[in-house]
């Protein structure tokens, strides 16, 4: 749990979001860690399935739009590949700098 906890920690922070973003990632992981480590068990309520699931759909959903337009302004068949990976070519790089950076 704890390794869980910190590498979510690590991987939101290292991340190139808006600080209003990490925070809202940061505090809904800490809210569901606390949950989970009751001693009563775990209990997700219906309001916190309904937020992650809609959280989950407008991620999808704003990440894979301007994907769509880009290529579809370029003229070629759109692919699932192609939509997943043109904002992550360079991400790799990006987050070995940040963290030599750190």
């Amino acid at each position: 749990v704890w390794l869980d906890f910190f590498l979510f920690l690590f991987v939101e922070l290292a991340s190139n979001s808006t600080e209003s973003t990490m925070k809202f990632g940061v505090c809904w992981h800490i809210g569901y860690m606390m949950n989970f480590m009751k001693p009563q068990g775990f209990k997700f309520s219906f309001a916190q399935v309904i937020t992650a699931l809609s959280g989950l759909f407008l991620a999808i959903l704003v990440t894979m739009v301007p994907n769509i337009f880009e290529m579809l302004g370029h003229g070629s068949k759109i692919k699932f590949e192609h939509v997943a990976t043109l904002k992550l070519r360079d991400f790799p790089i990006e987050l070995a700098i940040k963290v030599s950076d750190v």
